[in-house]
């Protein structure tokens, strides 16, 4: 099952294994009494859980896709975040996980599906107070990160304010600036024109000097 490079999927290579290796070996797996069952260990339960044995691959299969909604990952830094997901949804996923493991064995005495059944209750109230402990410790990372997050946008409200303050200190140093050019401006084409004037009236004063002395010689 491990070496088959023609199918990713766990369930697809069980399927096409299985029947392969029966095959090859030319037994059944009823002459083989061959039986499946499927272990969890997680997180959400204080012990680990194996299912009853049961004959159909199928079954079994179906069986291990519950457990694997029930199973605990533990890489990662934001596993919390599937963690405190499943455990808000434990008691829809443990339902259907009960159905299926009860249902491998439904054809059995009543006694025994009794007996499992209890053994079922009894191993999810047993880890209730580990889920309410990691239920409790999963809201407060999730409160931290609220924290975070409001802290980080309030620091991005300050920033943007800075910037616009910082913006609008530009715009009214550049208007100052510009009203000091203009000025400066002003100031010099003032000055040209009284130059200008100045330079008007001492032509025509000098003309008008040059003009009587020539009427003086004539």
């Amino acid at each position: 099952i491990v070496s088959d490079s023609l199918h990713n999927c766990f369930e697809d290579r069980v399927r096409f294994a299985v029947p392969a290796v029966l095959e090859e070996n030319d037994v059944s797996a009823k002459d083989l009494g061959l039986g499946f069952s499927v272990q969890l260990r997680t997180a959400f339960l204080s012990q680990r859980l194996t299912t009853p044995v049961c004959h159909d691959v199928e079954k079994a299969l179906l069986t291990y896709r519950r457990v694997e909604q029930l199973r605990s990952r533990r890489r990662g830094r934001r596993v919390w975040r599937e963690w405190w997901q499943q455990l808000q949804d434990f008691d829809a996923l443990w339902l259907a996980f009960r159905t299926v493991v009860l249902s491998l064995h439904d054809n059995g005495p009543e006694q025994k599906s009794e007996a499992r059944a209890t053994w079922l209750d009894a191993v999810r109230d047993d880890g209730a107070s580990q889920r309410s402990q990691l239920l409790a410790a999963c809201e407060c990372k999730a409160m931290a990160c609220e924290e975070r997050l409001q802290r980080r946008a309030l620091a991005e409200a300050r920033r943007a304010r800075r910037q616009e303050a910082g913006a609008e200190r530009w715009n009214r140093s550049a208007m100052r600036a510009e009203d000091l050019r203009q000025g400066r401006v002003q100031t010099f084409e003032r000055r040209q024109d009284r130059l200008v004037r100045r330079i008007c009236h001492l032509a025509a004063r000098w003309q008008r000097h040059e003009d009587r002395r020539r009427g003086r010689e004539l």
